[in-house]
């Protein structure tokens, strides 16, 4: 029983060998487009209705002779110059598309920069074009303010500098004249340093300008003179043998004093500068100032020599005799 079960239909619940359905014959999943089927290759994309138009034209292919690839063999071949202008018309056309679609692209550009600027600006109408036109007219009249000012600053600078050199150049072309002193334009104070005979005597002159004007006075030893006499006896003169400096010149201004003094050895002098003569005695004398041969009043004055114990003659001295 256990074999015509076998031989009948197998193991229970399954069917008889007969009816089994082919492990070989199992049937293909359905392709879902857009993905890869099962195997090696992958599915091909449907293709576009438009790829022949976007795609570029394939240079067709030529043969060892020269003829397009399918043409007739009694089409005639195409010389090489005529392959050659060919090759030339295609790249050309080739170029005048890209050239369109570059122009076309930065057309594009322009037009959306134009946009983007456009919306960027602010209006000039309306209320915040209002303000917008206010706030540049304000910025405007504050330029044009301060530019005046600085031009009004610049010009009144050069009108100030102008009168500058005009007033210094006026005060560089004025010349104060300075004319020499006369008598009545001084007041001189005659003082006497020294009163013994035979020793040194200085002579101080305090010298004022009494006038309105400016005045000059040499007190050099070539200009002004000094001398000592003794009635009819010259004593001594600075003029003789000057031993300062032939020119010393004093300005006066109004109400301007100087103190000048001149020296006297104390002995007697000579043009000539003679050495050996006998000194002065004892007595009253009188000194005598000229400036350039013009005699100063003031410069007149007379004076004691004592002897060497202070006693004071009771007249003057006699005159001494000079060889």
């Amino acid at each position: 029983m256990k074999d015509s079960q076998d031989r009948g239909g197998g193991r229970r619940g399954r069917p008889p060998a007969s009816e089994q359905r082919p492990r070989s014959t199992k049937q293909p999943r359905p392709t879902i487009p857009g993905t890869l089927p099962r195997g090696d290759a992958p599915a091909r994309r449907p293709a576009r209705a438009d790829a022949g138009a976007s795609e570029p034209q394939k240079r067709p292919q030529r043969s060892k002779d020269g003829r397009a690839a399918g043409a007739e063999p009694g089409t005639p071949r195409r010389s090489a110059s005529a392959r050659r202008d060919g090759a030339r018309d295609r790249r050309a056309a080739s170029g005048t598309r890209s050239s369109k679609g570059r122009e076309s692209g930065s057309t594009s550009t322009s037009r959306t920069t134009k946009a983007k600027v456009a919306s960027s600006t602010p209006p000039l109408f309306g209320a915040a074009g209002s303000r917008r036109r206010r706030g540049i007219i304000l910025v405007a009249v504050s330029l044009v303010i301060i530019a005046a000012t600085i031009a009004v600053a610049i010009f009144l600078r050069g009108q100030l500098a102008e009168r500058e050199e005009r007033i210094i150049a006026q005060e560089q072309d004025t010349s104060y004249e300075i004319i020499p002193c006369e008598p009545s334009m001084l007041d001189i104070v005659l003082n006497q340093t020294g009163t013994i005979a035979g020793y040194p005597v200085t002579f101080g002159l305090s010298v004022t300008n009494t006038s309105d004007q400016s005045c000059s006075l040499d007190a050099g030893s070539e200009h002004l003179v000094l001398e000592v006499s003794s009635g009819n006896d010259q004593i001594w003169s600075s003029a003789h043998c000057p031993a300062g400096a032939g020119s010393r010149l004093y300005v006066f201004g109004p109400d301007v004093s100087s103190q000048i003094n001149v020296e006297w050895s104390g002995g007697r002098s000579t043009p000539s500068c003679d050495a050996g003569l006998p000194a002065p005695r004892p007595g009253t004398y009188v000194v005598q100032g000229s400036v350039d041969g013009v005699g100063f009043p003031a410069l007149t004055q007379s004076f004691v020599l004592t002897g060497a114990d202070g006693a004071v003659p009771a007249s003057e001295p006699a005159a001494e005799p000079t060889e």
